[in-house]
């Protein structure tokens, strides 16, 4: 059992390091979900598997259906040879030749959908505090790879393009993860977790808890997102704004940043700009990514309008880049449907557990920041994706009769 929990805590902490890989395109987070799942199966063979709510069941039967579909009918060889597909961000090529098939990241998905809320759910039939101590593992695993990406971005390490082989381009930093907007993903679902942890802390607890909050922010910055500076804004005031805590003081600290900012920005001008230009929010020449997103937005569309019920499959799961538009390329109003439920249903029990348990507070908030963030990023198949309403889907109902 104690083995079981530890690898649980593992799993949560490297699920976000997406590009540290043991073999293939395998990650070691993926790896450490498998052996926790089995660890914790075995320390008990008898113990009743938890029951999970029918919104991940949707999607999961979802993903498998358009996995199947697809299989038997596929797109033909003419259509998707002539699709527009990108090569190092800004070169349009047509090939029919993609490096994963349709089937084999329907099934992986559909395993890691499940996976990750049976492991929660397993380790929190083992000990009442698993969920919280995984909610802390999560946010120290993102925190640790935050700080390699600040440190990099700024030249003074080179941890992640060593461990990774990612580069470090235009002082945007990927961390442990594959790509900069990556490591801004999980800084915006970490967040909203770092400040419940941090109003649930007391005394040495506390001042980590800071320093983790702090990595976070950092992190955010080294990634020059824009979107994940919005999505983390979002994310971060709906956390503060509803944890009772915070919320007391929110009038006041208000004002107190408010008035910090202004004294800032007085004394030194370009602080603020600096901190605009830095996000990529201003002053930057974002044309040439801009442009690389509508070439693949727009031929996503047209992915949809080809078969609009099932997509043309899993095998372009990763080229659009709005994850609404993605899933209606992928699977059609078929994958859309169930995603948009799948979310909403994470929100809805989370916000129904609220009253009872400040954890479901920041995991709302961190699966509304996630949706914004993707609504104009592309991911859909990482594990990373699901960890958060992995949580809330195994939180315990106390008060609340149904999910």
């Amino acid at each position: 059992m104690t083995a079981g929990l530890a690898l649980t805590y593992l799993t949560a902490a490297t699920i976000p390091w997406t590009a540290v890989h043991v073999t293939g395109s395998i990650s070691v987070g993926e790896v450490l979900l498998v052996i926790a799942a089995g660890v914790l199966l075995i320390a008990d063979p008898g113990r009743r598997l938890p029951a999970l709510p029918p919104w991940v069941w949707v999607l999961t039967v979802a993903v498998l259906v358009v996995g199947v579909t697809n299989l038997y009918f596929p797109a033909s060889q003419a259509y998707m040879g002539h699709r527009d597909q990108l090569v190092d961000n800004y070169l349009v090529t047509h090939t029919a030749a993609l490096p994963d098939t349709n089937l084999s990241v329907s099934l992986h998905l559909a395993v890691r959908m499940v996976l990750i809320p049976l492991v929660f759910g397993l380790a929190h039939g083992y000990d009442r505090r698993a969920l919280s101590r995984v909610a802390i593992s999560f946010v120290s695993g993102v925190a640790v790879g935050s700080l390699i990406a600040f440190l990099d971005s700024r030249h003074v390490t080179s941890i992640g393009p060593a461990l990774t082989g990612v580069p470090v381009t235009d002082n945007r930093a990927a961390g442990l993860t594959d790509h900069p907007n990556v490591i801004a993903m999980t800084c915006v679902l970490a967040l909203p977790l770092a400040v419940w942890a941090l109003q649930a802390a007391r005394g040495s607890a506390r001042v980590t808890a800071v320093i983790g909050l702090v990595a976070l922010l950092l992190g955010l910055y080294a990634s020059r997102s824009r979107s994940g500076a919005v999505a983390a804004a979002v994310a971060g005031l709906v956390a503060l704004a509803w944890l009772p805590r915070f919320r007391r003081h929110l009038p006041s600290a208000a004002l107190i940043l408010a008035s910090l900012g202004a004294v800032l920005f007085v004394v030194s001008p370009g602080v603020g700009g600096s901190i605009l230009s830095g996000l990529r929010l201003t002053g930057e020449n974002t044309a040439g990514s801009d442009q690389a997103r509508t070439i693949v937005n727009d031929q996503a569309v047209r992915d949809f309008l080809h078969s609009p019920f099932h997509g043309i499959g899993f095998e372009i799961a990763e080229q659009a880049h709005i994850v609404y538009l993605q899933a209606l390329a992928v699977g059609g109003v078929i994958l859309l449907a169930a995603l948009l439920i799948y979310l909403g249903g994470a929100l809805v029990r989370s916000a129904r557990l609220a009253r009872t348990n400040p954890l479901a507070i920041a995991l709302f908030a961190s699966v509304l920041g996630g949706a914004i963030f993707n609504a104009v990023q592309n991911a859909l198949t990482p594990a990373l994706v699901y960890l958060v309403e992995g949580l809330v889907a195994v939180l315990p109902l106390r008060s609340a009769r149904r999910a």
